[in-house]
């Protein structure tokens, strides 16, 4: 519906915006939910819709992870930016080190 309303070249609105300020923005302090490793079911397999993406239901292995209990901030984000997380190697999977060097990626805006 959103993306509908975006494409109206009248810009309706869902509803009128909520200012939100970071100084008074509360959060929950981020924390992280370890998993381990296993072979799990994943895609859908139901009866119901889904997209071309989504399927067919199939196994994986996964590795032990770690998964954050909430969305990161466009805060926590900057951090990570301006902390030099873009040339950081341990902050990266190997695959996705390898196309930042062979693509010389940088922070956005930079």
């Amino acid at each position: 519906m959103l993306h509908l309303f975006a494409q109206n070249p009248i810009r309706p609105a869902y509803r009128d915006p909520v200012p939100v300020s970071v100084e008074t923005a509360v959060l929950p302090a981020l924390s992280f939910t370890d998993f381990g490793s296993g072979i799990v079911e994943i895609g859908h397999g139901g009866a119901g819709f889904a997209l071309d993406s989504e399927g067919p239901r199939h196994r994986v292995l996964t590795e032990p992870f770690r998964l954050a209990d909430r969305l990161v901030t466009n805060a926590e984000w900057m951090e990570f930016v301006e902390d030099g997380g873009y040339t950081k190697p341990l902050l990266w999977l190997s695959e996705g080190w390898a196309k930042v060097l062979a693509e010389g990626c940088s922070p956005p805006l930079d």
